[in-house]
């Protein structure tokens, strides 16, 4: 009898949940869902790719897809052994439970160091949100970072060194220490330099303050206003990193405040080139001069770009240990240097081009620094140390925050920079890598051989989910085929990477399976090299 209790108890409590949903379907905007997804059973999806032997193991791919295929742990291999497996990646089986529509990230705002609101945004755990407008920061603990760039960075964030003064010492100061030139006639463009405009008005003013006694070779004085240790990093770091063209500025500085917490003095860190500032400037537009003398007969900013991005990365050498490196002296004159090096050289030859070109911190593994360059109001990123390998490359070469989701973040004031999301220049790289290449592999199919449309000749991955996720809408449940043509073998390896991962669920087939209504799916691939650096990819999928 107390069994039948029991059961009758728990039957009892399952219908009053469900009565519960009920109601919570009819009152709360957006609940239904939310218990349909809770009641309605995981969608089977499984995918396989038929790649010729040989295509992904081309010493030129390994470094593309090692990054973004992690190799496996020894636990994982045992694993494998254990099952009965070979360890291929060929073919991936996943469960996925309740609705198939991706979440979006909210939305906060966060206070510069003067007060100034900026929105910020972080990426949900599926990953990149499209079409943000804000910079979407990626988990830095899901960074991966590619095994041929992976000691290439080394950027130094600036660093304070706090003293508190006693009376007598306060009293010394202010008889003898000056403000200088307080930089009140200065102005600073926002598309040329954002972080001076990241800054509230007091952040501001002792930003101009540090750029004309800068320039007048005065490196310690009083300070136009009292700020607190973190908001005077911000501003150091906004001054820092808009003007590579001062390159004796070091990224340490002193500052000392009262008892009473004000600050009183502001003392800035020079390298070795301070001491011989005219020589040294003088070595520095010249070699400046060297690099922009070749982009004269350039018509556009992008081509100007780009052959300077080529240019720099021929004459500079890595080397953790160079002198100066966080300088773009050590790029343009000594020609060595590290990511910041490259970074702030690359900035300084756009910004004499009239090409907004920002200074950009974050991690990739270690502290990196690259840029953020805008051409015809869209913004993309640039990493030209990461470029500079054996041979050169343009594998991070114009590229949107999606493409550098998986091993690069922003830091700090950077994340209020501009997000990434211009393709035109991206693809148009591509398009001249197809070029270059075409006469090389003749005895291929052509793209037009195939009878593929051009508006399925995609260039990025953001076009190639789209793409796919247009057909099986318009097509629906059943067995079909579909066809698509990737360009160029960056997208190659993101093309098999989303696959031998999880990406393409939160491209497209998440949604397209919820869109349709579809419970199960088997996509099988095939995939063959055409002539162009061209690779055409025939879809027969199987919906229910």
């Amino acid at each position: 009898m107390k069994i039948i209790k029991k059961i009758a108890g728990i039957l009892i409590g399952l219908v009053l949940i469900l009565i519960a949903g009920m109601f919570a379907c009819m009152l709360i905007p957006g609940a239904s869902d939310t218990v349909a997804n809770w009641i309605q059973k995981g969608k089977n999806l499984s995918v396989e790719m038929q790649i010729p032997e040989g295509l992904m193991n081309r010493d030129d791919m390994e470094i593309l897809s090692g990054y973004l295929i992690p190799e496996k742990t020894e636990e994982e291999l045992a694993e494998e052994e254990q099952g009965g497996t070979e360890g291929s990646v060929d073919q991936e089986t996943a469960s996925e439970n309740g609705s198939a529509q991706q979440d979006r990230p909210g939305t906060s705002t966060t206070v510069g160091s003067g007060g100034q609101n900026i929105p910020s945004s972080t990426a949900t755990e599926s990953g990149y949100q499209e079409n943000a407008t804000v910079y979407i920061a990626p988990n830095e603990e899901d960074l991966e970072i590619p095994s041929a760039v992976a000691s290439l960075a080394s950027y130094q964030p600036m660093t304070g060194k706090k003293t508190v003064v006693e009376e007598k010492e306060k009293e010394k100061l202010q008889k003898n220490l000056t403000k200088g030139d307080t930089g009140d006639g200065f102005d600073f463009d926002a598309r040329m330099y954002p972080y001076y405009n990241m800054l509230d008005s007091a952040g501001q003013h002792l930003y101009r303050q540090i750029y004309a006694n800068v320039n007048k070779n005065l490196y310690d004085f009083a300070p136009v206003e009292s700020l607190g240790e973190e908001a005077l990093k911000d501003v150091m770091s906004a001054y820092y990193n808009d003007h590579p063209e001062s390159f004796w500025i070091d990224t340490a500085y002193g500052m000392k405040y009262t008892s009473d917490g004000t600050l009183i003095e502001l003392v800035l860190g020079t390298n070795e080139t301070a001491q011989n500032l005219g020589t040294a400037k003088s070595a520095f537009q010249s070699a400046a001069k060297k690099i922009l003398d070749q982009v004269e007969e350039e018509d556009t900013s992008y081509e100007k770009e780009k052959k300077i991005h080529d240019a720099l990365i021929k004459q500079v050498s890595y080397n953790k240990g160079a002198a100066m490196n966080q300088s773009a002296y050590s790029a343009l004159v000594n020609g060595q240097s590290v990511c910041a090096g490259y970074a702030r050289a690359y900035q300084y030859l756009l910004q004499q081009l009239d090409i907004p070109c920002y200074y950009c911190t974050g991690v990739a593994g270690e502290n990196h620094a690259w840029n953020i360059v805008e051409l015809e109001g869209d913004y993309y990123n640039v990493d030209s140390t990461w470029d500079d390998t054996n041979p050169n490359t343009h594998d991070y070469f114009n590229k949107t925050d999606r493409e550098f989701f998986d091993d690069h973040m922003r830091k700090d004031l950077s994340v209020h920079l501009p997000p990434c999301n211009g393709t035109k220049y991206a693809e148009a790289e591509e398009k001249n890598k197809s070029e270059e290449s075409s006469n090389q592999n003749v005895n291929l199919p052509t793209i037009g051989s195939t009878g593929t449309t051009s508006d399925h000749i995609l260039y990025t991955m953001n076009d190639y989910f789209d793409d796919c996720y247009g057909w099986m809408l318009s097509i629906g449940k059943g067995n079909y085929e579909f066809q698509n043509i990737i360009v160029g073998e960056t997208m190659l390896s993101q093309w098999y990477g989303a696959y031998s991962g999880s990406t393409y669920k939160q491209g497209f087939m998440d949604n397209v399976m919820d869109k349709i209504g579809a419970t199960s799916c088997n996509l099988n691939m095939e995939i063959n090299e055409l002539q162009g650096n061209a690779y055409l990819i025939t879809h027969h999928v199987s919906m229910e």
